[in-house]
């Protein structure tokens, strides 16, 4: 599938840039990634791979899955889920009852396991066989949930919606929601339309036996199940019910989302860092959001993944809670004043922003900052102006294409002078703003090819970002 990257510039009426998908990369190098080591480390990443697999390797040859642990979250069996288990697992609850394979490629390959995934880029396959104790009130749903709310900042949310979409052309009527007091995060199929094959045994036959490569549904049964209206299927109490679903976009192992069309690899501790991600079927009325309060659970089986210890970790500043925000007047209102004590250490960024107060660009910059007691290394943001007042040389607070080259020369000028006393760092407290709000005019020829579109930051250059608005449009075909 081939998608066309647009950009608008807005408010100022400039020439956009030539949107370049590089900027995809910019935005993943800069993401927290917690398996990556010391920055200081002068040895080439290889080395740091070689001398990390070195000290785990031991630990893998014992047992492949021991960063895993998996937990029955709402049932009434033992709470743990044995992973590629010799025999399936049981499980019960108030909505059903039945037995389940969690199966995960390994490294090496399991020797009962390894024929359902040589030659397959499969990562892990659940199959799950039981029957309904009682008929469900509105749709059943299969997918990933987080326990708990995130708060997302700009980077880790522009990458998740851009994600979002490309899972939106992959799999049809998928819900998805970031999470709020009432609807905990989420991205969910309809398990009756969308599981990769399911079975379904009257009580006087006997099912499939689980572990198999496949249950026996035939094509035809397939695309009949797939076709089918959503809330319009009914479950019999007294059958059996046999499916399983298998994805090769998730590396548990590697705690990974892997195999994106146009993207590499990005962990999931970028997203929600150490909460444990649910694999879940849940039955819910059909409606705008998935209430937490309103869904009861076929099952949830909680993932929890250990990293090695011993690391550096960069991880991301947390976002402070929008009841306390401080509005800076400069800005339009999502730089927030940190309360982490940190030592700005780098100026990697500078960043052209709209000043919704001047109705002009702006120049921001962003420091590196290292935090000695957790040590990790944070990323804040700082106006130009709010500098202007701290540094013994002149700084452009307003952007233009002239000055490009004299405010990157001036970011190297901060960098020079750091530490600064008296600095008031920034946390970025990222909510992507509409096109209406930007002042942005989307023609109708691509309006109509249109499948996502958000407020970006454009990697002009390895230092300069750029603020604009990203359209992602398909390819007009001519016959």
């Amino acid at each position: 599938m081939t998608y066309i990257y647009r950009s608008y510039a807005f408010i100022t009426q400039r020439e956009p840039l030539p949107v370049d998908p590089s900027i995809f990369d910019e935005i993943e190098r800069e993401i927290p990634r917690k398996e990556e080591s010391s920055s200081s480390s002068s040895e080439p990443d290889d080395e740091n791979t070689i001398r990390s697999s070195r000290r785990t390797s031991s630990t893998f040859e014992n047992d492949p899955l021991h960063m895993l642990h998996v937990k029955n979250e709402c049932g009434a069996q033992e709470d743990r889920i044995t992973m590629n288990s010799i025999e399936p697992v049981p499980f019960e609850n108030d909505l059903f009852r039945g037995h389940v394979y969690f199966l995960v490629k390994t490294d090496p390959p399991h020797w009962k396991w390894h024929f359902l995934f040589n030659g397959r880029r499969r990562m892990f396959w659940i199959q799950v066989q039981g029957q309904f104790k009682k008929q469900p009130k509105g749709v059943i749903y299969l997918g990933g949930e987080l326990p708990d709310r995130i708060a997302l900042g700009f980077f880790t949310r522009s990458l998740a919606s851009v994600i979002m979409s490309i899972i939106q052309t992959l799999v049809k009527a998928v819900h998805y929601a970031f999470g709020d007091a009432n609807e905990l995060p989420h991205c969910a199929f309809p398990l009756y339309q969308s599981v990769d094959e399911m079975v379904i045994t009257p009580s006087n036959e006997q099912p499939p036996v689980l572990g198999q490569e496949s249950f026996g549904e035939s094509k035809q049964e397939h695309q009949k199940r797939m076709k089918t209206p959503l809330g319009t299927e009914t479950y019999d109490l007294s059958a059996t019910y046999t499916f399983h679903f298998h994805t090769m976009y998730v590396d548990l192992t590697q705690w990974k989302i892997i195999n994106l069309p146009g993207m590499k690899d990005v962990p999931l501790t970028t997203f929600f860092e150490a909460h444990p991600l649910r694999l879940v079927c849940y039955d819910v009325v059909p409606g705008k959001h998935h209430a937490k309060a309103l869904k009861e659970y076929v099952f949830c089986f909680s993932v929890t993944y250990t990293e090695p210890v011993g690391e550096f970790s960069i991880v991301e500043p947390p976002t402070i809670d929008g009841s306390d925000e401080e509005v800076i007047a400069e800005n339009d209102g999502r730089l927030i004043a940190s309360a982490t004590a940190v030592r700005p250490v780098r100026v990697p960024y500078w960043i052209e922003m709209l000043d919704f107060g001047l109705k002009k660009r702006s120049v921001i910059y962003m420091f590196a900052c290292e935090d000695t007691s957790s040590n990790s290394v944070t990323f804040k943001s700082v106006h130009s102006k709010t500098l202007r007042k701290l540094v013994p040389f002149p700084l452009h607070i307003r952007s233009r294409l002239v000055r490009y080259k004299a405010i990157e020369a001036q970011r190297f000028q901060l960098q020079d002078i750091l530490p600064l006393s008296s600095l008031i760092l920034m946390d970025f407290n990222w909510i992507p703003y509409s096109a209406t709000r930007l002042g942005v005019r989307i023609n109708n020829t691509h309006r109509q090819s249109m499948i996502f579109q958000q407020e970006s930051l454009r990697a002009v250059s390895d230092t300069f970002l750029r603020q604009e608005f990203l359209v992602l449009t398909k390819p007009r075909c001519y016959h």
